[in-house]
């Protein structure tokens, strides 16, 4: 994320305050495609940078190619989202 050698940190900036400054509750769907080696990873490091902030808002990241089964999928994904939320607050 220091080094923006693609340019794309006004991009990143803009996606996070997206994220973060919508009105609604509902939930967001965001899709990042492109060829491998384009910086889409790092682009998403940028996002997380700005993200992390605002005090609001809170990153976990999760591998879904990691799992071979949904239910395997299914309850890293919360086990990790509940140790990430029993860490910030506590309970």
């Amino acid at each position: 994320g220091d080094e923006d050698l693609l340019g794309r940190r006004t991009f990143a900036t803009r996606i996070a305050a997206t994220i973060a400054d919508r009105p609604s509750r509902q939930g967001l769907v965001v899709g990042l495609y492109g060829p491998w080696g384009e910086g889409k990873t790092s682009l998403l490091h940028m996002v997380e940078q700005s993200l992390r902030e605002r005090q609001q808002v809170e990153t976990l990241w999760f591998n879904p190619w990691y799992f071979q089964s949904q239910d395997a999928l299914l309850s890293a994904f919360f086990g990790q989202l509940a140790a990430r939320l029993e860490a910030k607050l506590g309970t």
